[in-house]
């Protein structure tokens, strides 16, 4: 069947309801030429507690607020009304959370009960905080105090769950509660006498089997008596975690990651990591032994974590897993995009020393003081940590500096481990050794994160072809098509310009070794931040089609690149002869102030009296616009100035005016909205972002991307003079009447076909073909130099017949990958690329 188009079964299935044009492209693998090899590890996973991935995610607990401390105040801030501060003046809206949140009490008939929250008698120093349920008439059953989980507890039939809690007694009480599970009705699943509750604390354990099943449950409490009883850390686990771990992870969640057949796992985060004061840094001690002892932690995404999934937790998910821990941790600074605190580094040793304390928490043996402690712990063999991360997104002289001294340390100790430098998270030019001035050690792996559209993705899946061979290997931390107005949740096509930009990262597996997706869960009850790999509420979960994608990849690693080449080239879309249309002004930070905007169009001058009509004119505060914090101001034009410039078109205009940042809390000065066509779709000059950068950006209904990127900050208080020029696609940028930027406008990607080739330890050839186009492609498939390929094979293929198709709790597989076996290959055969789909063909060796 050689040289026969062949059409598998889902290619003919789908071929009735998409675009039928097709396109040719030949694709030539060189079989007889392995290159580099493909580092087993390269698909890893991201954890950081985020969008609830921890608490109500991954980690198997199931009561929400179970040490009654998630009124705790965000560690080093200061409240004042709606707000924290930081010591650096960092400015956050936090609304605390009310008293016993996650707690609710029900009473039937004449029963008489009041819950608190209170200080009074603590369990112990870490968790000073417990309930107090003052009983004066219990009635028949007739209080119930309940907690519903997060946003629900999942109950399955059969199951065993284990409840232990902390209680004490006062006043009469006399001894008895029962404790049970119900289902959405409020009736009783399974129920549990509990007696003997005395006057000092005390823990108390019990286990329910369920009897019938729900979706979502509850748990309760119901006291049995008058008095006054005191509750704290209050925890329900399902004894069917993954692998069967106490205190571990919920079984399905886990196994979607473990399905990935991740190389490693980076955790603690994150920004969690460094945190937003040196008190909220992450502190594995805190972490480790009995939760009841384990303080918690506000994390900056907005709500308390018990940190019951600690650093031990972490390192036994890794085991689990079969891979090894990639450890994070903070380098005496705080998150630098909340004004960072530095330590100085002649104060850095306590936090080096915590660093190797870690390790030998993690690697020594039982004989050394933290060895030992792992031991007591449960775990007497040294667990796998492989990759050691020196802070998270950190940048600039200062962590330059702190790197010199944690990667000296470091490396002196445990020189088998493989150290990564943070770069720059807003660096989107190739990375050169130069970047990184201030390191004077050396530099094993940098990491580099990218949040942007499909655009950049397919742009940058030739990113590495040209990088210096000679400089460190590359670890993609954290990368996402992402829309920064957080709408998107994960579809076909971002997953399909994710698949173009990975077979970029296996052609050059000589530079890049490591890879992961970021975040990696979400509650969808707390979606902080979208898109996220994979998404659940208490009972169901599903992966978006990016999953479904780095799944496919990852399960497939080849041992060796095999060189590729196809016949496709990339076409650029030239930018439209439309433009500025209106002038808008953005301001994330505190205040910021424009005036005085005059605009040449084609030759022709306008004041601003002239550009705008009474209505904008009258809406200045005093001389200039003044634009609040997260605030967009939109100026539309006079209709006589748009009646010219439609007859000349906007393609020769320059646009002055001048700027003020009254106060700079956040990260960014100010902004100037140009050649736009409104809010949703506009070229922008952001002047002073994150305090270091000048960035020329383009953002389209959500996506936002950068064309031009120079050094720059902006000083509060100071007017500064702007000039953008545009003619034609060319951009010139002036801030004080010095020129920043000299650019084309931004030319998008006409997506084609992307290709990587490799070979497997046993022979087999794998080929990863990502057709991004709304056609069939019809590939002329020849293996060079191939010593025999049989004629049939496996096929893998993610596609659906809407490009934007999603997945969701109620369709978890609408976007998923089909496997069939395959005849008609060879070293030389067609084949037909579905529209925007990602393949996975393998290839056996002839015997």
């Amino acid at each position: 069947m050689k040289n026969k188009w062949r059409l598998s079964g889902l290619a003919m299935l789908l071929m009735s309801t998409i675009v039928t044009a097709q396109g040719q492209i030949n694709i030539v693998v060189d079989a007889g030429k392995p290159g580099a090899k493909i580092n087993p590890n390269l698909y890893g996973v991201f954890f950081e507690e985020i969008n609830h991935a921890g608490e109500g995610g991954l980690y198997g607990e199931l009561i929400r607020n179970r040490d009654f401390e998630a009124t705790k105040e965000p560690e080093g801030t200061t409240r004042v009304g709606d707000y924290i501060f930081s010591p650096q003046g960092w400015k956050h809206f936090y609304v605390k959370p009310k008293s016993l949140e996650g707690w609710r009490m029900e009473t039937a008939g004449n029963a008489r009960a009041q819950i608190s929250q209170v200080i009074e008698s603590p369990l112990n120093k870490n968790n000073p905080h417990s309930m107090k349920v003052e009983i004066s008439n219990p009635s028949q059953d007739g209080i119930r105090i309940i907690n519903d989980g997060f946003w629900g507890i999942a109950i399955r039939e059969g199951e065993t769950y284990n409840l232990s809690f902390y209680a004490h007694a006062a006043n009469g009480f006399d001894g008895n509660v029962k404790v049970a599970l119900l289902n959405e009705k409020g009736e009783i699943i399974d129920s549990k006498m509990i007696s003997g509750i005395k006057g000092s604390w005390n823990k108390y354990q019990c286990s329910f089997i369920a009897k019938a099943g729900c979706k979502k449950g509850s748990f309760v409490v119901i006291p049995q008596s008058k008095g006054t009883l005191w509750l704290d850390v209050v925890s329900l686990f399902p004894e069917k975690t993954f692998k069967g771990r106490v205190n571990g992870t919920r079984n399905d969640v886990a196994q979607r990651i473990a399905d990935i057949k991740p190389g490693f796992v980076r955790f603690p985060g994150g920004c969690i990591v460094e945190g937003v004061t040196l008190e909220n840094r992450w502190q594995w001690k805190n972490t480790i032994g009995d939760i009841a002892q384990r303080p918690g932690r506000w994390m900056l995404w907005d709500y308390h974590s018990t940190e019951g999934m600690g650093f031990h937790e972490y390192l036994q998910f890794c085991e689990d897993l079969g891979c090894p821990a990639m450890y994070v941790f903070p380098v005496g600074m705080t998150c630098q995009f909340r004004n960072s605190k530095i330590v100085d580094v002649k104060a850095l040793k306590p936090y080096i020393d915590d660093v190797l304390d870690a390790l030998e928490y993690a690697l020594g043996p039982v004989t050394s003081k933290w060895g030992a402690l792992r031991a007591k712990n449960g775990h007497s063999k040294p667990f796998n940590i492989e990759y050691l991360e020196i802070g998270n997104e950190n940048y600039g002289p200062v962590y330059q500096d702190h790197y010199n001294y944690f990667y000296k340390a470091l490396k002196q100790k445990y020189p088998q481990l493989k150290m990564i430098a943070c770069t720059d998270p807003g660096m989107r030019e190739t990375f050169k050794r130069s970047d990184l001035p201030g390191i004077t050690q050396p530099v094993e792996m940098i990491d580099e994160h990218f949040y942007e559209s499909p655009d950049f993705f397919y742009k940058n899946s030739t990113r590495y072809d040209q990088y210096d061979r000679k400089g460190p290997k590359v670890y993609v931390g954290e990368f996402a098509v992402k829309k920064w107005d957080n709408t998107l949740i994960g579809t076909l096509d971002a997953a399909i310009a994710e698949a173009a930009f990975l077979t970029g990262l296996e052609r050059n597996a000589d530079i890049v070794e490591l890879t992961s997706f970021a975040p990696t869960l979400v509650n969808v009850n707390d979606r902080n931040w979208n898109p996220d790999l994979i998404s659940y509420d208490c009972s169901k979960t599903f992966g978006n089609p990016t999953y479904h994608v780095l799944k496919l990849f990852s399960n497939n690693v080849p041992a060796r690149v095999l060189p590729v080449q196809h016949d496709y080239q990339n076409d650029k879309i030239e930018v439209p002869d439309t433009g500025l249309g209106m002038v808008g002004f953005t301001n994330p930070g505190d205040e910021c102030e424009y005036r005085n905007v005059t605009a040449v169009i084609n030759g022709k001058s306008f004041s601003e009296k002239e550009l705008f009509n009474v209505e904008t004119l009258q809406a200045k505060k005093g001389e200039a616009w003044v634009v609040g914090k997260t605030a967009y101001t939109e100026l539309k034009f006079n209709d006589a100035v748009y009646d010219f410039a439609g007859k000349k078109q906007w393609n020769d205009y320059t646009l002055t005016l001048q700027a003020k940042a009254n106060k700079i809390e956040d990260l960014e000065g100010f902004t100037v909205l140009f050649y736009t066509t409104g809010l949703n779709k506009h070229y922008k000059w952001n002047i002073g972002r994150w305090h270091r950068y000048n960035w020329l950006q383009w953002y389209d209904n959500g996506y936002e991307s950068y064309f031009g990127q120079k050094p720059g900050n902006v000083v509060p208080g100071k007017w500064y003079t702007i000039k953008i020029q545009v003619k034609g696609d060319d951009i010139c940028c002036y801030l004080d009447n010095k020129l920043v930027h000299r650019v084309k406008a931004p030319r998008k990607v006409i997506p084609g076909v992307y290709t990587s080739a490799g070979e497997t330890e046993h022979g087999e050839v794998i080929l990863k073909m990502v057709n991004a186009k709304d056609t069939v492609q019809d590939a002329q498939i020849q293996l060079k130099n191939a010593k025999g390929i049989e004629n049939s094979g496996e096929e893998m293929i993610l596609t659906a017949s809407d490009r934007f198709a999603v997945n969701s709790l109620e369709d978890p597989e609408k976007v998923s990958v089909q496997t069939n076996n395959v005849s008609g290959l060879g070293t030389s055969f067609n084949y037909k690329l579905l529209p925007h789909s990602v393949t996975v063909l393998k290839l056996k060796k002839s015997e």
